[in-house]
């Protein structure tokens, strides 16, 4: 009999540093080739990509899984839900709401920092305040430790209020910037947060101006 879980009763089941360990696991099965991923796809309705499926197994861990979202066309928000499988005997194990779509974004920020970040890492630039931004940046604050925090988006006042939140929240220094490039300058760690599907900053600019 397959467990059916809510979005409530799964939440308090996995913080930030769990969902670190348990992705970082994940990568480690990946290198030793216990990851079956397969590409996520849409389905269109009303001319937009309506639904989202993505699905994958972990070998190593026994289990399959399929997770289905609706995006912004058919009401977005926590429409989002996975079947998990055992990979031996087929078994349906659970049908559950997802709640941890921000957290898995922030703990697979946090493993690339962890191993690609200088250990001694101080100042960061943030590019965007969208909803990952919160999560991205208490990531990345347990992995280094991170002092002074520089942030650059299109809306004063949105950034000023991320700002303003962000200092409260995480008891460091967090600025806004009215130049991109003081997001980049002297940065240890760049981050963005934004919807863009085109790169934020060229590569050889963004790397001339931390080198500079």
């Amino acid at each position: 009999m397959p467990l059916l879980l809510s979005r409530d009763e799964l939440r308090p089941l996995l913080d930030l540093n769990k969902a670190i360990e348990l992705i970082e696991d994940a990568h480690r099965q990946q290198a030793q080739g216990k990851i079956v991923p397969h590409a996520p796809y849409h389905i269109p309705v009303r001319g937009q990509s309506g639904l989202r499926v993505v699905s994958g197994a972990a070998l190593g861990s026994g289990r399959v899984g399929v997770r289905l979202g609706a995006n912004s066309s058919l009401g977005g928000g926590n429409k989002m839900y996975a079947l998990l499988f055992d990979t031996e005997s087929g078994e349906l194990l659970s049908f559950m709401g997802f709640p941890f779509g921000t957290l898995r974004t922030a703990a697979v920020v946090a493993i690339a920092a962890k191993h690609m970040a200088r250990e001694d890492s101080q100042r960061l630039g943030l590019f965007g305040v969208g909803r990952n931004a919160f999560g991205i940046l208490k990531a990345l604050l347990t992995v280094r430790g991170i002092k002074e925090i520089f942030v650059s988006s299109r809306d004063p006042e949105r950034r000023q209020k991320f700002c303003d939140e962000a200092a409260q929240l995480l008891g460091i220094k967090v600025r806004g910037v009215d130049n991109p490039e003081q997001a980049v300058r002297g940065m240890n760690v760049i981050l963005t947060a934004t919807n863009s599907l085109t790169p934020i900053f060229p590569e050889a600019t963004a790397q001339q101006c931390a080198d500079g």
